[in-house]
C-alpha cells in the first residue's frame, strides 16, 4: 500500500476509536477531558505526514489527466459568435457615424482557438448616407471605422457594392 492510503486509513481509524470511545465512555466531568485528548490526537495523524512532504517529490501528473482534450465544436461555435458580434459592433457603428443599410461580413479562419480575423467585407449595395458630407470621402471613413473596431490591415478590407 502507498503512503497515502496508509495515512488515510489511519485518520478513518482514529476517527472511528474516537467515536467508539465517545459511545462508550458516561457523562460526567471526565468525558471532556476524553474528548479533548482524542481530538489532539486526530489532529497529530493528520499532521504528522506533512512534514514529510515536499512539493519538488509530488507529481501531480498522477491524479490529474495530463493530457488536455480541446472540443473543436465548441471553438467554432464561440468564433462564431465572436464574427458575428464584430459584424453586429461594425454595423451599428457605421450606422452611428451616418452610414446606414451597410452589409458587413466578417471572415476568419473558425477552427483556431486564437482566431484573428482574415477579411472584412462591406457591402454597400444598400448603402444610405445620413449626411451629404459623408460622401466625399466615405470609402476612407468606412476603413477608419473597422479599423477603429477591428485589429485588421486595412488591405484587407473589401468595400464593394
Amino acid at each position: 500500500m502507498g503512503a497515502i492510503s496508509i495515512w488515510l486509513l489511519s485518520i478513518v481509524g482514529v476517527i472511528l476509536i474516537t467515536v467508539m470511545v465517545e459511545i462508550i465512555i458516561p457523562e460526567g466531568q471526565m468525558n471532556k477531558y476524553i474528548k479533548g485528548v482524542l481530538s489532539i490526537i486526530t489532529v497529530f495523524v493528520v499532521v504528522l505526514p506533512l512534514p514529510y512532504l515536499s512539493v519538488d517529490k509530488l507529481d501531480f501528473g498522477r491524479f490529474f489527466n495530463s493530457s488536455v482534450d480541446v472540443d473543436d465544436r465548441f471553438i467554432e461555435n464561440l468564433n462564431r459568435q465572436k464574427i458575428l458580434e464584430y459584424e453586429n459592433i461594425i454595423e451599428r457603428t457605421l450606422a452611428q457615424n451616418g452610414f446606414n443599410g451597410a452589409s458587413v461580413e466578417v471572415l476568419g479562419d473558425l477552427t483556431k482557438p486564437n482566431m484573428k480575423i482574415d477579411t472584412v467585407n462591406v457591402n454597400l449595395a444598400l448603402l444610405v448616407l445620413s449626411d451629404p458630407q459623408l460622401n466625399i470621402n466615405r470609402n476612407e471613413k468606412i476603413e477608419a471605422i473597422i479599423l477603429a473596431v477591428v485589429d485588421i490591415k486595412k488591405e484587407n478590407i473589401n468595400l464593394y457594392g
